[in-house]
């Protein structure tokens, strides 16, 4: 009784509060009227009984909804209130959910329109947005229009995407609706209309927030993606280098609500716009201009070359671990822009969480780089899944929708590149270890195979303990397959270090020294590690060289032998092995 009288006072306040405001009952002009929308998505009645002290809510779909899909409403417990709703001096709260439950699209501008407070003087207070575990109530101001109120209720995810980004909600908003009954006592109906909104465009006032990189590279096509703070158009303007830059068909456009870039006081927005166009018909080894121009300040050209059809060799780079340290990560970028390469790899850990700013943060660095040359990236565990998965377009050729993205391969040129997730279970039987022995499997069996290459944010080699999620008794399970179906070489990070092995002649190599700070500086490598891995293996396990450095890998690919080359961020060359087969 105590914590409901608590919540009480504080509707109380909040009221006295919204009494500051212009009140509803006055005939306002609203400076910007509501954009035409989609008509009624949905219907409310609320039954308000004054003596009875009840509420019901009666809902039905409006015409709108046969365009972009299902809404409900519903009344929401609410700490003190398991009815979802409280009558206090004369005021009926009413605390409403809306819920995207079967939408096609995202919506914008959701509001909740009063459409009839019947004929008995209810005087409808200023809306009030709760959120579930708090007691802060603050006021959102609705307007006028044509005598009624309408109420902003913010924006919404289409249901695929909802659950995702509202912790498995479809909405993760609650409202409290206010209504001054005065002395009323018999029953009332207060009718509402949602209405919203379809995004639309605004390429004149969008912002660029993360410039275009690439992803996906192939000999005809390739995937640009980047990120601006309002709605615009997804397309790429581009042709062959020096010819007149054509537009692309429109791409795909992905809204986020990030709390961070929000204010607490107003309804949730999208305000990140991740856009994804995929460029296709290009000619191998063709180098092409392209350029984002649907915003208020077009980016540069940039240029991308795809594929070549059949080269006579090729170079790709590999760096890991760029989390902290921005010059060291500037300074290895920098340098790998001077080298000719077809692609690049990270091996994860782009920074110390991939959130908003740490996010952007990561594609500014990369972006000498990432805007030319395309990235192929692995999951590490500095990152969320989630928005790896939604930042990154790579190949999804798993069966588990949910090893997508997170373990793909490809190849180029008589290399298979296999890109494992070091955070999956990976015994025998589980969907990982299944995936990667299908993956070899494919690769082994290509007459035109020359080299399989693997790569792991965690290295399965390494004569420093800093493995996850197990440690080297993985590779009891997986040594036998790198063996058996002749993987080339190994790629890990992770490890904060630079670290080559010789594994039964095979190179094994640990690249986390891209900006992260160094680990186990000047220690040896640890010998009681390297004989587990060698009893668990089967293999011989030798650590050859250990460097703390800043630096990358560069790799250089022909028909029947590659190079590995360690170059540290002043451009020393301090590393190199070549590998026949």
């Amino acid at each position: 009784m105590k914590h409901l009288r608590k919540i009480i006072g504080i509707l109380i306040l909040a009221l006295s509060l919204s009494c500051l405001q212009p009140s509803h009952s006055d005939e306002q002009e609203n400076p910007v009227p509501p954009k035409p929308g989609l008509g009624s998505l949905l219907k409310l009645t609320f039954q308000i009984n004054p003596l009875s002290q009840t509420v019901s809510l009666k809902s039905q779909a409006g015409p709108g909804s046969e365009r972009v899909g299902e809404l409900s409403a519903a009344l929401e417990p609410f700490q003190g209130s398991p009815e979802g709703y409280l009558f206090a001096e004369g005021v009926v709260f009413i605390f409403l959910k809306l819920e995207g439950t079967g939408l096609k699209k995202d919506l914008v501008n959701i509001k909740v329109q009063i459409t009839d407070l019947g004929s008995d003087s209810v005087k409808p207070r200023d809306v009030i947005m709760l959120t579930g575990g708090t007691e802060v109530i603050y006021l959102i101001s609705g307007f006028i229009q044509k005598g009624l109120p309408y109420y902003d209720y913010g924006d919404f995810y289409a249901v695929d995407r909802a659950r995702i980004f509202n912790s498995g909600s479809p909405s993760s908003w609650l409202w409290c609706l206010a209504f001054d009954l005065g002395k009323l006592d018999h029953p009332v109906e207060i009718k509402a209309n949602v209405q919203a909104e379809l995004p639309v465009p605004r390429n004149s006032h969008a912002k660029i927030t993360i410039q275009p990189y690439l992803n996906n590279v192939k000999t005809d096509s390739v995937t640009v993606l980047w990120e601006t703070d309002q709605e615009s158009d997804s397309v790429v303007y581009y042709g062959a280098r020096g010819s007149r830059l054509e537009k692309s068909i429109e791409g795909s456009t992905e809204r986020y609500q990030d709390a961070g870039l929000s204010d607490p006081l107003k309804p949730p927005r999208f305000n990140l716009f991740r856009h994804q166009v995929i460029l296709r018909g290009l000619k191998p080894g063709r180098i092409y201009d392209y350029q984002i121009r649907s915003c208020k300040n077009p980016s540069p050209v940039y240029q991308f070359r795809t594929l070549a059809e059949k080269p006579a060799s090729f170079r790709f780079a590999v760096i890991g671990d760029t989390r902290t340290n921005d010059q060291a990560h500037q300074d290895l970028i920098n340098r790998m822009t001077q080298f000719d390469i077809d692609f690049y790899i990270h091996l994860g850990d782009f920074g110390d969480n991939f959130e908003t700013e740490m996010r952007r943060n990561f594609f500014r660095i990369e972006q000498p780089l990432a805007s030319f040359v395309p990235i192929f990236p692995l999951h590490g565990n500095h990152e969320s899944e989630l928005w790896y998965k939604e930042y990154f377009a790579l190949p999804r050729n798993s069966s588990e929708p949910a090893l997508n993205e997170l373990c793909y391969y490809f190849s180029y040129q008589g290399s298979y590149f296999i890109f494992v997730d070091s955070s999956q279970q990976m015994t025998p039987d589980s969907p990982a270890y299944l995936w990667l022995q299908s993956a070899l499997s494919k690769a082994y069996a290509d007459p035109a195979r020359n080299f399989t290459f693997i790569f792991s944010h965690s290295p399965y080699y390494s004569g420093y303990n800093h493995f996850y999620p197990a440690g080297p008794e993985l590779l009891q399970y997986l040594a036998p397959l790198f063996r058996n179906y002749d993987v080339s070489a190994g790629f890990g990070g992770h490890i904060h270090l630079y670290e080559r092995l010789d594994v039964s002649g095979k190179p094994f190599l640990v690249s986390g020294c891209g900006g992260a700070p160094f680990y186990m500086e000047g220690e040896n490598p640890d010998p009681f590690l390297l004989s587990q891995e060698i009893f668990y293996s089967g293999e011989t396990v030798e650590s050859k060289i250990q460097e703390w450095r800043y630096h990358f890998l560069l790799v250089d690919v022909g028909a029947d032998d590659f190079e590995i080359s360690a170059y540290d961020k002043d451009g020393v060359l301090f590393d190199q092995v070549l590998y026949h087969k």
